[in-house]
């Protein structure tokens, strides 16, 4: 048996295997199944290179990564994650209730860098300043924090990604790692910078969220329309749930409507697609003011959105 496999690629680390993965279908991050580290039979660990920092001799769970032998202690496991305190515990009930001197696990899917990362964590050399500074590495322990349920260890990489990542790093990580804060402006810092998105950032991303960033720029940097405080934030969060998005009052929902879709036929099916307007969009109708039996303006097809924000460009349509 070994551990949950994930996908691998020889030019990048593991936390961005994880956003390679995003480009083969849906942007949204399928949730991440538990990693169960191989446990090995007892074999004599002497035929194994210790490492010189992370084995300790009074250690008693031991894990082979990358055939190096990382010795710790089982109460420093159980005290920060959840998951090995079952994963233990399934094994000393397995043998009826007796503990083990030693356990191996042996991890197939887990790179050395990303272990020594979380165990400089586990045990720091420095408490004062941690030795850890670029967004890999704190990618790492975010990512090996998520997998193994160190649910206080996994705010310590948050927190300082927060001002070091990218806004791709943000969305990436946002999606796999379900850290939900970091969506919104990550996709507001691209869809308002200068540059457009690079074919390496769009790999990363996926198709989903390259094509949705290429969307809300379209209407977020339209210099025919006046965007009002706290519109492009209420833009974003409604294509980023356009189901699940929390209820506009009536002021609101004419504000959000000046929102320009893509003008090109071709790439407006594309998105129309990808966001299911479907289900998400009801077919034309007239519909009367429950209040004061005004007729409503009628909500656009996908096939009516481009003309119909023409219109309101040139001045007309625009409801305040």
């Amino acid at each position: 048996m070994t551990a949950t496999k994930t996908p691998s690629s020889p030019q990048l680390s593991a936390p961005y295997e994880d956003a390679q993965r995003e480009e083969q279908g849906s942007s949204n991050a399928v949730p991440q199944e538990e990693a169960k580290p191989t446990l090995s039979p007892k074999e004599d660990l002497s035929i194994y290179k210790e490492h010189e920092r992370f084995y300790f001799d009074d250690g008693n769970v031991f894990f082979l990564v990358e055939d190096i032998l990382y010795g710790v202690h089982r109460s420093v496991l159980c005290r920060d994650s959840a998951h090995f305190v079952e994963l233990l515990a399934e094994r000393r009930n397995s043998k009826g209730g007796q503990s083990s001197p030693g356990e191996l696990f042996i991890m197939d899917d887990v790179k050395r860098s990303e272990f020594e990362a979380l165990l400089s964590v586990l045990y720091p050399s420095d408490f004062h300043e941690s030795e850890l500074k670029t967004v890999e590495e704190w990618a790492s322990v975010l990512r090996l924090a998520t997998l193994w349920s160190f649910s206080s260890i996994r705010k310590l990489p948050i927190t300082r990604l927060e001002p070091i990542a990218s806004p791709v790093d943000k969305i990436v990580f946002g999606r796999t790692y379900t850290v939900d804060d970091w969506l919104v402006p990550g996709f507001d810092a691209l869809c308002q910078r200068e540059q457009p998105l690079s074919k390496e950032e769009g790999h990363r991303l996926g198709i989903d969220d390259a094509m949705l960033v290429a969307s809300l720029r379209e209407g977020v940097r339209d210099p025919k329309v006046r965007r009002k405080p706290g519109e492009i934030t209420r833009m974003i969060q409604s294509r980023l749930s356009p189901i699940d998005a929390p209820e506009q009052d009536h002021d609101s929902q004419h504000e959000s409507a000046d929102v320009r879709p893509l003008q090109s036929p071709s790439i407006w099916e594309n998105v129309a697609q990808t966001f299911k307007w479907a289900k998400s969009v009801p077919e034309p109708k007239e519909a009367t003011d429950p209040v004061g039996g005004d007729k409503m303006e009628e909500v656009p097809s996908p096939e009516e959105a481009g003309s119909v924000a023409d219109t309101r460009s040139n001045g007309g349509g625009d409801t305040e």
